[in-house]
């Protein structure tokens, strides 16, 4: 198992869900099929095709899929080479990534400004789950799903709950409720 396997808990899977078409058909690339993102979609009525390097299902050998959605928490060691990829496809997707890492390279700026990026904001910490099931102590740093075609609005923000989903605010709605 390496440091780059962690699931993501069933409560932010939640919140990327209601941004998403009904029954549309969605590829979770890191995923198992025990995998909340998988399980989750599945419970609510999306098509789901999983792979996952465990499987022998490379995301880099992958064909272009046939899919309206690409979504899951990819390794964050390849990152940058995950986002070349999702770009080219042109697919809408929603990958989590670390807030503290979000534009700390030349080659991530300049993908945001030229091809477009949405940012949801999880709050608080995610609780992220390890290969062996156990949950880990809160990581020193803030996750959001980094998308494209998928939200409203460029910028967005999530409250997460253990064992919940409170729902989501939109940065700019709160804006204008306080200017009332």
């Amino acid at each position: 198992m390496t440091s780059d396997e962690w699931y993501t808990p069933r409560e932010v899977v939640k919140t990327i869900i209601d941004y998403l078409k009904p029954n549309s058909r969605v590829l979770c690339p890191f995923d198992t099929e025990q995998s909340f993102f998988v399980r989750e979609f599945e419970s609510r009525g999306f098509l789901v095709q999983h792979s996952h390097i465990s499987e022998g299902k490379d995301f880099f050998s992958l064909p272009r899929p046939d899919v309206d959605y690409i979504i899951s928490n990819p390794p964050f060691s390849r990152f940058d080479e995950i986002l070349e990829r999702l770009y080219e496809w042109d697919i809408p997707f929603a990958m989590i990534w670390n807030t503290q890492r979000l534009f700390d390279s030349r080659f991530r700026m300049q993908l945001a400004e030229v091809g477009g990026v949405e940012l949801l904001f999880l709050y608080p910490r995610i609780t992220f789950i390890s290969g062996e099931g156990k949950k880990s102590v809160r990581p020193n740093f803030q996750s959001c799903y980094w998308c494209r075609g998928i939200l409203p609005q460029r910028i967005m923000f999530a409250f997460v709950e253990e064992g919940q989903c409170e729902g989501q605010i939109n940065m700019f709605e709160k804006e204008n409720e306080n200017e009332r």
